[in-house]
Order: C-alpha cells, then structure tokens, then sequence
C-alpha cells in the first residue's frame, strides 16, 4: 500500500518542482541577458573588467599595467613601467599612493573574478576576451537577481503564479535587462545582494516581533550581504539603515550576529580604501557625492524625464503605486497584512531615490533609462506584486491596463539591451552639458532606438 509514503513524498515533490522552476527561470533569463554580445557598460565599468586580469596577471588591485597616468600636481606622466605607458589617465582612474586606482568600488570587478579565472586555467587570452567574459558575468549576475526575487516574493505570501510574474517583469521589462544585464555596473551586483538580503529577511517570519530562533536562521547572513552591498555601492546604505531597524524591531535576538557579521565586508571597505586608495572616508570608491538646491527638479527626472524616467522606462512600475499606501499603513491585502518587511524596504526606497534627486548630475551621465536608481526595483516589485494580487488580477479593465503597460516596459528595455545606445546622450550636443534636453519629447533614446529597431527590418519609420 503506498498510502503511508505520500505524505513525506508531497514537500519533496515540491521542492523538486519549485528548484525545477527555479532553474528554468535562470536558464532563460541568462539567454536573454547574453544573448547581445556586445558590452553594454562605459567607461564607469572598464575597471570592474580590467581587475580580474591585474589580480591574475599582477597579484595586486591596481591598474598600473594598464595606463600611463599624469600626477595631479606637476600635470607630469608619472615614471615607472615607462615600456608599457600607451594610453592618459582616464576619468575611472586615480593615482593614490603612487598607484592607478579605479574610481569606482571593486565588487563588481571580485564577481568577474571567477570566469576569468577559469579562462586564464584554460589558456584562454583572457585579455583580449575580456569584454566578452564580462558580458557573461553580467548575465549571471542578473540571472541568478532573477531567481532571487522569484524566492523573495514567494516568501513574502505572494502565490507561486505571482511571483514567478513579477520575477519575469523584473527580468524583462526594467533595467535589470537593458542595463545591468550585459554590463558590469554596480546595480547589478546590488540588485543580486539586496535580492538574496531581503529574500533571508523574509523568510525569517517573526512578523509579531516575536523571535523563536528557528524561522531567522538566516536573518544574521542577510547583514553580511547588505554589508557587502554597501561596499559595492555606498549608497545603499540609504537600504541597509531602514533594513537593519527592521531586524531589531522583529528580530532582535539576531541583531548581534547580523551586526557583527555586516561589519564584516564594512571592516574590508574601510581596509581597502585606507591600503588602496589612502583614505578610510573614500568609503572604497574615489568619489565623493554632492548635493543640489533643486531637489525637486532631480526628483522628476529620476521618475518622469522622458530621458530617464523610471515611469517612463518601465511604466508597468506605475500600478506599484496602487498598494503605496496600504503596504506604508499595514493595511489589509486579501484579508491579511502585508509582510512587514514590505513596509520597512519601501521607505528605504523612498529615502534612496530621495538622496539620488539631491544629486546635480541626478540623470547619470552618459547611460540608459534610470540607471542610476536601480536599486529601487525590489520595492517596486514587491509592491506590483501585491497589487496584482488585491486590484489589478479580479479587475478586466486592471488587467487590460497592465497588459499594455507591460508590453511598453518590454519593448523599453528590448531596445536598451539590443538596439541602444542610439546616440541621444551625446548628439547635437552632451546632455551633460545641456540637461535641458532630458525633457525634450522628440528625438528622445527610446524613439531614436525604435526608429534604429524599424530600419533593421526594413521600415522607415517618420522623426
């Protein structure tokens, strides 16, 4: 009688569905990601694909092998390695310490790591080919950021069905497709932290502040890896701070462990920026960020520039404003609060896109869509998770809506990752030096992409 075995079969077969799931969602998502060869990154991500090669080949984390600087001072190229000098210093490199050092922090460049070192055991030229490998990095990188929001809003008490949808908006109608995708930046080593971060936050329960020491085992790694998104981009320390309140106020016999292990990759950055870059409050970049009187201008671009716009990029983000107010006020979704977790990462992301809207250059220089807050995704999936759910799923007119706002967040981010860039930065003239054009609604990157999309298929579409 095989009665007595089905029940312990039952978890099993799930889990053996869900890792089926789970794989099948990496596995397509890198094939799109990878699927442009071409390096989507500028030069901000040259040194997150030359540091593999310098920890390989030279055994250090400087650049010296790569350029010939000029010291600051004398305005003099500075004497060593003089066979080798062929190129100036360029804007994402320093000097410090009488070394090249990249500007921008080295976590992207430790996660390309790995397939460059298994190319250099191949005897493959990982020099020549290391665009090519980054590109893959990249990929992964995204892909497995995929996965995790899967597991993340699934732990949240989203059903299977939404989860999986919202991962695949994740995947293909945001910046984790055009941008992060298919070019080592730092959001998406970010995004691939913060997911897997709020993903053990998660799943740590506690929801009544109540502790019982079994659910948030993995509460305490979360701080290790939002510590490490901190060092690979300080200014996720506008999530980590709300995050890090929420473990003490529904976790708080975990506090010490996530503390003690966030300090962890905070000690590393502190190190390397006073060995590497000579400071400890270079916070492991060589950049410092500065602020503008017009906030509010920042702010509407970040959201609304037909330039950069997160809800013009991705208008399907929009319908996450449906549930703003209830997740912020603990408001029923389908008869049961939401997660508090919900509550604490979109107040983080509120105060994330706020810091980034006090910035002067708030549209991120020469780059695609917005770029410079992708960060802010898991909030915004979290929260059009929960929307689809409590509104837009019973409701034919939602849905007909979030039909077409999808459709337009696909086709935005398609052209990023296979037609851009299209030349709207830099032509008639830099948008760093005219912002001005960040609001012009003609000849803006999305249409000059679709119009580049239409004549590689043989239709002329009009200016």
């Amino acid at each position: 009688m095989p009665a007595p075995d089905a029940e312990p079969a039952a978890p099993a077969a799930r889990m053996w569905n869900r890792t089926r799931l789970c794989l099948a969602l990496f596995l397509l998502s890198f094939a799109v990601f990878a699927a442009r060869v071409r390096n989507g990154g500028t030069g901000d991500t040259i040194p997150a694909q030359l540091l593999p090669i310098s920890i390989l080949l030279e055994g250090n984390l400087d650049f010296n092998e790569f350029v010939c600087p000029t010291d600051p001072a004398t305005n003099r190229a500075i004497d060593y390695a003089a066979d080798r000098c062929t190129a100036p210093l360029n804007y994402y490199f320093e000097v410090a310490n009488g070394r090249v050092v990249s500007r921008y922090p080295i976590i992207p460049g430790i996660m390309n790591l790995p397939l460059h070192a298994v190319g250099y055991v191949l005897r493959l030229d990982v020099v020549g080919l290391r665009s090519e490998i980054s590109v893959l990095t990249s990929a992964l990188i995204s892909a497995g950021s995929v996965v995790l929001m899967f597991l993340l809003l699934e732990a949240l008490g989203c059903a299977t069905g939404t989860a999986l949808l919202g991962a695949l908006v994740y995947a293909f109608g945001t910046v984790a497709w055009s941008v992060n995708g298919h070019g080592l930046w730092q959001h998406g080593p970010s995004l691939l932290l913060l997911n897997g971060a709020l993903l053990l936050l998660a799943r740590g329960g506690a929801a009544d502040g109540a502790d019982d020491g079994t659910s948030s085992r993995g509460v305490p790694w979360a701080g290790l890896l939002l510590g490490f998104a901190v060092f690979n981009r300080p200014t996720n320390i506008m999530l980590a701070v709300p995050l890090a309140v929420y473990v003490t106020v529904h976790h708080r016999r975990s506090l010490l462990r996530f503390s003690v292990l966030a300090a962890i990759p905070a000690a590393l950055m502190l190190l390397y920026s006073h060995v590497v870059l000579g400071s400890v409050v270079t916070l492991g970049q060589g950049q410092t960020m500065r602020f503008s009187a017009q906030p509010w201008v920042g702010l509407a671009g970040l959201l609304f520039s037909p330039a950069r716009g997160l809800f013009v990029f991705s208008p399907i983000l929009l319908l996450a404003l449906l549930q703003l107010r209830p997740v912020l006020t603990g408001a029923p979704r389908n008869a049961l609060p939401p997660h508090p977790l919900a509550r604490y990462l979109t107040v983080a992301t509120i105060g994330l896109i706020a810091l980034y809207a006090c910035w002067p250059l708030w549209w991120g220089g020469v780059t695609f869509g917005y770029r410079l807050v992708g960060e802010a995704l898991p909030a915004f999936i979290v929260l059009l998770a929960f929307a689809w759910e409590s509104t837009i799923r019973a409701s034919r007119p939602w849905k007909g809506v979030a039909a077409v706002l999808l459709l337009l967040s696909v086709w935005f981010n398609f052209l990023g990752a296979q037609v851009a860039p299209c030349g709207f930065d830099t032509s008639p003239d830099s948008i760093d030096y005219h912002p001005e054009r960040l609001w012009q609604v003609r000849g803006t990157e999305l249409l000059r992409c679709t119009r580049m999309a239409g004549a590689s298929l043989g239709i002329t579409l009009g200016e």
